[in-house]
This record gives structure tokens, C-alpha cells and sequence, in this order.
């Protein structure tokens, strides 16, 4: 089980978050939780984990990976704001969902809740570059699946 964090640690996690992602960054001292409104300076997409691995192994090859939240049931990626957020259908069938603009959007209190972390060096990466990435991935499977059916 994890310590709860100070409010004094968190303090200091808030403001590198700020100064890395470029919005404030918020702390909900009630649940002692990190929190950024998605809209201004980010928006971000989930995916299921086993989907974000492949999504995110194409980024990297293509040295676009950005920040990426680990979560139980999703995987979510930050992007930079874009006007119309939208998911294609077929992803969206692959439980692929764009979380709403003023979305309050919890960040992590620690390193090991990163899949990968933000950093100086490190934008977060483009909607367009998550959304093309996460069609190659389910185009791959969708090829996988028919052959093995075959």
C-alpha cells in the first residue's frame, strides 16, 4: 500500500507538472489527487492497455511518443490541444475515447504511475500522431485476426 502523499509533496509534484505541461495543475486537497482541465494546453485519449502498447510502440518508432498515464482499465495519452476532438468509429469500437475539453483530468503523484513520464525534452504529442498510430495498430490486429481465422 502507498503512502498518501503530503500536501507539501504534492505542492512540488503540481508545480514540475506546470512548468513541464504548460497548464495549471491543480491539487484536490479533500482526495490529495493532482488534477489538469483537458481543453487549453492538452487534450488527452484513452485506450485499454493491451491497444495503448501498440500504440505507443508505433509513437516511439516514429520518436513521437509523448506522456502516457498507466491506469487499471486505461492507458491515457496526453496531446497537444486540438479544436475537434473526435474518434474515429472504428476506433471507438476499441474502446478508444477522447476525454472532453474542461474534463478535469487526474495526473500522478509519482513516477510509477507513468507509463511514460513528461519531461523537458518532451511535448506531448500530436492528436493526429495518437489517432493515425491507433488505426495502423487496429488495422495490424484486424490483419492478424483474419489470418489466424483463415
Amino acid at each position: 500500500m502507498t503512502a498518501t502523499p503530503s500536501l507539501r509533496e504534492l505542492a512540488a509534484v503540481r508545480t514540475h507538472y506546470w512548468e513541464l505541461l504548460g497548464s495549471p495543475v491543480t491539487i484536490e486537497v479533500r482526495t490529495r489527487r493532482l488534477l489538469i482541465a483537458t481543453g487549453d494546453a492538452l487534450d488527452a485519449i484513452t485506450m485499454p492497455p493491451e491497444f495503448g502498447e501498440q500504440v505507443l510502440a508505433g509513437l516511439r518508432i516514429a520518436m513521437l511518443a509523448g506522456p502516457v498515464i498507466a491506469g487499471d482499465a486505461n492507458w491515457t495519452f496526453l496531446t497537444r490541444p486540438v479544436v475537434t476532438h473526435s474518434v474515429p468509429e472504428d476506433l471507438a469500437r476499441l474502446r478508444v475515447h477522447a476525454i472532453p475539453h474542461g474534463e478535469q483530468l487526474v495526473l500522478p503523484a509519482s513516477e510509477h504511475q507513468w507509463v511514460l513520464a513528461p519531461s523537458p525534452r518532451q511535448q506531448p504529442t500530436l492528436w493526429t500522431a495518437v489517432i493515425g498510430t491507433a488505426r495502423r495498430a487496429a488495422h495490424h490486429l484486424a490483419a492478424v485476426e483474419l489470418s489466424e481465422a483463415a
